[in-house]
Formats: C-alpha cells, structure tokens, sequence
C-alpha cells in the first residue's frame, strides 16, 4: 500500500469516526474475490492492488446520529434516516478517494457463513502482516478461542451459534478438550505442602 493510499485511509477513517462508525477496516479486495463465491465479489473496477473498506459501528454511532436527527428536518423526514445519515457519510468519507468505486450495503437476512479459503487467506496476511512465525493455522486458533471462552465461562448455546455449528453435539467436542485439560492440571489442593497433625 502506497503512503498516499495509507493516507486517505487514514483522513477516511477520520470521517467514519467523527460520524459515530468506530468500525474501519481496510482488506486486499483481490484475495477476497478470489474466494467469495461469484454473486458475493465485490467490483474492483479492473484494478489488481483494490482495497475493499469494512465499515461498520458499535454503539458509539447512536449520539452521533440522534444528534444529527435532531439537527436536520430533512433527515428526520426520511423514510429510512439512519440508513441516509450512515450512507451520505460513507459516501463523504469514499469521494476523498477521487477514484471509481462502489458503496455496498450489507443488511443480511440470512447471514453465511464466510467461505474458509477466504477465512485463511485473511488469517496469513494478517500473521505475516504482525510478523508472526510460530506455527498454528487458523484452525488452531479457532480451538484456542473456543477453549478460552468455554474455560471463562461461556454457555454451550452461545458457543454453539458462535462456532456456526448445526448440531451442538459438535460443539460439545470443546467441553471434552476443556474438560480434559482441566482435570489434566490435577486439584489445588495437591500443591499445597503435607502438613502432620498436631498433638
């Protein structure tokens, strides 16, 4: 990424910020299209080193709207405002970029889950990106991530929908890992030094 690209993505980020959308996050468009099945790849106006730009909001955005409604009569008399209040920013933050591009909105119905190659393809860019070399593909981490939230606390149903898996009997092979690596750490109460009785 050139500096002057890393530039506008900054002054573009900026402007998602100021408007409540915390969420900025710039990725190869190439390596996505490359596993996207073809009604999901995104146009890149016939240029090899595209970015695609994810954004989105936590609730950081809602003041900023409901401020931005209280200000304008014309965006409270649209029929969607929060849909016309987020997308003339983006389209805002997009014109800085003086180049073609194309605004998607991505209100799922059905969400799917994203393909793996794409899933992986992400995973090693962004582990050659940090300058990571230990060994572990995304599978791992995905065990890992799994492992601890069960470990913290998290219930079979909320891992079940996070993992995407249909049937929770295949989430419950994460209870039989957790399970084993708790009991394979022994009871606290064995590190503690023999004591004699007294008297």
């Amino acid at each position: 990424m050139t500096p002057d690209i890393r530039s506008l993505l900054s002054t573009f980020e900026t402007i998602c910020r100021e408007a409540g959308l915390d969420i900025v996050h710039a990725f190869n468009l190439a390596t996505y299209n490359a596993s996207a099945p073809v009604r999901s790849r995104i146009p890149d106006f016939g240029r090899e080193s595209a970015l695609g730009i994810v954004v989105g909001n936590t609730r950081a955005l809602w003041p900023i709207f409901k401020g931005a409604l209280a200000a304008s009569a014309a965006l409270r008399e649209a029929a969607d405002p929060l849909d016309d209040y987020v997308m003339s920013r983006i389209a805002t933050g997009v014109g800085i970029f003086a180049m073609p591009s194309a605004i998607l909105w991505a209100h799922v119905t059905k969400p799917e889950p994203m393909p793996i190659v794409t899933a992986q393809r992400m995973y090693y860019e962004a582990k050659e990106r940090a300058g990571i070399t230990k060994a572990g593909g995304i599978h791992a981490l995905r065990h890992a991530f799994t492992t601890h939230l069960l470990e913290g606390g998290a219930d079979l149903a909320t891992l079940q929908r996070l993992l995407g898996h249909e049937s929770v009997t295949t989430t419950m092979h994460y209870v039989h890992l957790a399970q084993h690596h708790l009991t394979a750490q022994g009871s606290p109460l064995e590190s503690l030094p023999d004591v004699e009785a007294a008297g």
